[in-house]
């Protein structure tokens, strides 16, 4: 029993040590008047912009999703091959263009070739119809030598052979016999120049290079009036046909 008293008197001067030390504590809540006064604390703006806002919330029946799905796939796709319609047309009327412009220079560059020639061909024709019609073969590729026409007219022959010339050929006439056997030439002072006979056995041959060149312009001739005059029209055979032959085939039918 006396512990007991002791045990309460024990707590009873523990409690009265507990409240005394309490109330010797300062109270920092009063030094704030908001807080003092009762009133309660405001909330920082920071702290309430900083928040998250709610989304939105959409909802979408599912045929409606497909549908604006398949709505902006052929959007897409109709840009698409829109821009490839005009870049494809673009380039083609790019390369179209180039085409056009080398065919263009092409054809130039042919018709200034053929131009050349022609304008060097009809030059070429009307020197040499100006020489053959002058008398001078010695500059053109018709005039002959007719030294080497009678080596070589001389090599076909057979058994002995016999030339006269005149004094001017005779130089040239040596020069291209010189080796052959079998050949005698002789000189006539009074035989034209360029005339010369060749005899062999029961063959008589004369050159006569004035002559020659005479032949070769009027063969000149003749094909320059041909390519000047204009075509003949074509007959027809029906018009040109003899009136006998028409009256012996009605007969005969």
């Amino acid at each position: 029993m006396g512990q007991d008293v002791q045990h309460r008197a024990a707590q009873a001067s523990s409690r009265s040590g507990s409240q005394a030390f309490s109330e010797s504590l300062e109270d920092f809540a009063a030094h704030d008047p908001s807080l003092a006064a009762g009133a309660e604390p405001v909330a920082d703006e920071d702290a309430a912009d900083e928040s998250p806002a709610p989304e939105p919330v959409v909802t979408l029946h599912p045929d409606e999703l497909e549908r604006l799905k398949q709505e902006a796939w052929q959007q897409g796709h109709e840009q698409g091959e829109m821009s490839a319609g005009q870049q494809l047309s673009s380039q083609m009327a790019a390369s179209v263009k180039q085409v056009l412009a080398f065919m263009e220079e092409e054809e130039n560059r042919r018709h200034d070739i053929v131009s050349r020639m022609a304008d060097l061909f009809v030059q070429g024709v009307c020197q040499t119809v100006e020489e053959l019609v002058a008398g001078d073969l010695s500059r053109t590729t018709l005039g002959r030598d007719l030294a080497e026409d009678a080596a070589a007219l001389v090599r076909h022959c057979s058994g002995p052979v016999s030339l006269t010339c005149a004094a001017a050929d005779e130089a040239s006439l040596r020069h291209a016999l010189s080796g052959m056997a079998a050949v005698s030439l002789h000189v006539e002072a009074a035989q034209q120049a360029g005339h010369l006979t060749i005899a062999a056995d029961r063959t008589r041959i004369v050159l006569d290079q004035g002559k020659w060149a005479e032949t070769v312009r009027q063969r000149v001739a003749d094909a320059m009036v041909a390519l000047t005059r204009p075509p003949a029209p074509e007959a027809d055979p029906a018009t040109d046909q003899p009136q006998g032959e028409q009256t012996a085939q009605h007969e005969g039918e």
